[in-house]
């Protein structure tokens, strides 16, 4: 009695790749969170070069613009570090 195609893939091929299917798992989840990590440092960058270009051509003073990027960065840095932006008590 033969083992029908079904069969061969269901009982042989897909429990012998298991193992190689969460190597792949854990690269793509690694891959993923470097993703993230990058667009939000470009996304940051991009937002900084059109903060220092409105600095350049608007009237608004230069010094109320650093603030408010200095500011941003400081929440996403709190946010990235798992602080949510509050302080420690110690």
């Amino acid at each position: 009695m033969a083992a029908s195609r079904w069969d061969i893939y269901r009982k042989l091929r897909f429990p012998a790749s298991v193992p190689f299917l969460f190597t792949a798992l854990k690269v793509a989840a690694t891959w993923a969170i470097i993703g993230a990590i990058i667009g939000l440092v470009t996304g940051i960058l991009s937002a900084l070069w059109l903060e220092f270009l409105e600095t350049t051509d608007s009237s608004v003073p230069a010094r109320r613009n650093v603030d408010a990027i200095a500011a941003m960065l400081k929440s996403d840095v709190a946010r990235l570090s798992g602080r949510g932006g509050r302080r420690d008590a110690a």
